[in-house]
């Protein structure tokens, strides 16, 4: 490390390299937070989290008790511990918004889950929920109201919002296995994508490629789109990379199990995908090809969407990345590039749902089906303050041998 500071003092080391092993390190040493509690605001399990990128303070929430809320993560008081507060709640009943915190269906006026929510990437002003009331909601951040609402035919499972300024589609996944993309500019939905056989449990828009998205499903396939291209998709992953398997079926599969997690990394060169064959699998984006990266067996019981994070903003000791993946009550992160377990982060006391990692901090949020949202921040070091001596500046007491005697006299006088 001193070696990294010296060589950026003169100018001589590489572009970024100090600051990728600053946070590398940071990242392998994170932690259950002690300054950040977001308390237990849910009544039951949460299912999707999200962090706005614009300054990275406030944290979106949904759960399965129909619950909406945004948390401020930097609400502290002269740098002291305090609780962060849920400073917004959203609801929706019948066909009229009210300000409170459940998505409600129009008929039964029972509660629905909500499947996914997501920041508008350009303004925290908007934020987007789908639920499996079948709904898709665009809301106004300041007054709580869904100002858009798009219905579509059946239960939708997971939504996805690109970072892209070209266009303003939203691509939903449903049980019937159909992406309907939603233009939140124009209010229509009639762009559909149809290839999958059952529903859908993962979309991810690639960072780099306005048009390029990528689903998972429920049929153990994934598929890359142009969204652009009405008809096919662009490519089928497939496990074996075109190896001959002794089977019958001529269906391309990307996992042995349903497809419930999906994410492009950063600079959009990998895509992630995880299954419940407890398989993690990285794939060429621009291919398509499976990279045969050997990550162990990471267990998935997850019935719907589970929410990964990964980062290759710091290198690992071994490889170019960090990989949180939730799995049973614990997140486990793994070595992206060359699948090695790095440990595993204990603090939950239900399943892990979804995570997600701090744009530009090395901080990550989770939720599961304990009802709790946590915080993990890096380790802090232990700071010594050192004499010139070389000896602790901590003063020591020294106890004398006859304190522990009595100081009473037995003379009365």
């Amino acid at each position: 490390m001193l070696q990294l500071v010296t060589a950026r003092s003169y100018g001589s080391g590489r572009a970024n390299c100090l600051s990728r092993v600053v946070t590398a390190k940071r990242l392998g040493e994170l932690e259950l937070s002690p300054e950040i509690d977001l308390g237990r605001h849910h009544a039951k399990a949460v299912t999707s989290i999200d962090l706005e990128n614009s300054s990275g303070r406030y944290l979106l929430s949904g759960g399965v008790d129909g619950t909406i809320l945004i948390y401020d993560t930097r609400h502290q008081l002269d740098g002291s511990y305090v609780e962060c507060p849920v400073v917004a709640r959203a609801r929706f009943g019948g066909n009229q918004v009210q300000r409170n915190p459940f998505h409600f269906s129009d008929s039964q006026q029972s509660k629905h889950s909500v499947s996914a929510v997501s920041w508008y990437p350009h303004d925290t002003g908007i934020f987007i929920s789908s639920s499996t009331d079948e709904t898709l909601r665009i809301w106004d951040t300041n007054s709580m109201i869904a100002v858009e609402e798009f219905e579509l035919n059946d239960i939708i499972y997971h939504h996805s919002m690109p970072t892209s300024t070209s266009h303003f589609l939203v691509a939903a996944g449903d049980k019937t296995g159909v992406v309907t993309l939603c233009d939140i500019k124009s209010g229509s939905s009639i762009h559909v994508l149809r290839h999958h056989k059952q529903s859908i449990f993962a979309l991810s828009w690639s960072p780099v490629s306005d048009f390029m998205l990528a689903s998972g499903s429920r049929d153990n396939t994934v598929l890359l789109w142009d969204i652009r291209k009405v008809g096919e998709p662009l490519l089928c992953l497939d496990q074996y990379n075109g190896a001959a398997v002794s089977s019958n079926s001529n269906i391309l599969t990307a996992h042995n199990g349903a497809v419930n997690g999906l994410c492009f990394t950063s600079e959009g060169r990998w895509l992630l995908s995880y299954g419940t064959d407890h398989r993690v699998r990285l794939w060429d984006a621009l291919t398509g090809r499976n990279m045969l990266i050997n990550y162990g067996r990471v267990s998935n019981w997850c019935a719907n969407h589970c929410q990964l994070a990964v980062t290759t903003c710091g290198h690992t000791p071994r490889g170019g990345g960090y990989l949180f993946i939730p799995s049973n009550q614990n997140i486990v992160v793994l070595d992206l590039m060359n699948g090695r377990k790095l440990g595993e982060l204990e603090g939950h006391f239900g399943s892990v749902s979804c995570c997600t990692l701090h744009p530009y901090e090395q901080l990550l949020f989770s939720g599961g089906s304990d009802c709790k949202l946590l915080a993990w921040s890096p380790k802090k070091p232990v700071v010594k303050e050192l004499t010139r001596a070389g000896r602790s500046n901590r003063q020591h007491y020294s106890v004398p041998t006859n304190a522990h005697r009595d100081a009473w006299s037995d003379d009365e006088t």
